[in-house]
């Protein structure tokens, strides 16, 4: 009989997308436990929220323009609105976020250094300074990818034939209002008012800007 050589036991050299979903959350729960430490959560909290608005009101903006000048096409709305959603939720929100969260923290991290006259690279402090950046980067960044491409979802469902671009364009504008409802409904249980009239508050804003957008292009076709 051949012994069992455990040096030949097959070990794997990748990990499986169950594997890696965990390992970020993970991550992710070691990151917010830092940024608790520091009170940085609030401000990620904060970035996410406000980022989140700002990507849907620019989506429904780049939208509206596009349905006004009469875009027929459902790969052009994709790649407009996406694409813009990208350049902002990467370059802006996240890499924006991060160099500038980057700066306070390691000034904060000096500061204290000067304080307790001892260097503080190697502690739980240190640490934060140089990892909490990137929590709320991830959390100002998240918002403005993924709602814009929520709200957009409906343009996918034309190219695949399943709906035609009639419906799409309401299906955009009806989830674009539902999910500023809910952001406001978010802001309203962190805030203890009235979640029904924070997220009516926040819907208001893109009901203003559709409003608006409109009758920009009504007086336009007017005036040619």
């Amino acid at each position: 009989m051949f012994g069992t050589n455990h040096s030949d036991k097959i070990v794997p050299c990748h990990l499986g997308v169950t594997d890696i979903l965990r390992q970020f959350v993970r991550s992710l729960k070691e990151l917010r436990q830092l940024a608790r430490l520091i009170g940085a959560e609030t401000i990620a909290r904060r970035m996410f929220y406000t980022n989140s608005i700002d990507g849907l009101i620019s989506a429904l903006g780049v939208f509206l323009g596009m349905t006004i000048a009469g875009t027929k096409t459902p790969i052009i709305y994709l790649g407009a609105v996406l694409g813009g959603s990208f350049s902002m939720g990467v370059f802006s929100a996240f890499f924006g976020t991060y160099l500038s969260e980057r700066a306070e923290r390691l000034r904060e991290l000096k500061v204290l250094e000067k304080k307790m006259l001892a260097e503080l690279d190697d502690t739980i402090y240190g640490r934060a300074a140089r990892a909490v950046p990137l929590y709320v980067a991830f959390w100002s960044s998240l918002g403005v990818l993924l709602f814009p491409a929520l709200a957009m979802f409906p343009m996918a469902l034309v190219v695949f034939g399943v709906i035609d671009i009639g419906i799409a364009r309401y299906l955009c504008l009806l989830i674009v209002h539902i999910l500023m409802f809910s952001l406001g409904a978010g802001l309203g249980k962190i805030s203890g008012e009235n979640w029904v009239k924070s997220g009516a508050r926040s819907m208001g804003i893109a009901f203003a800007a559709t409003l608006l957008y409109l009758v920009i292009g009504k007086l336009g076709i007017i005036v040619s």
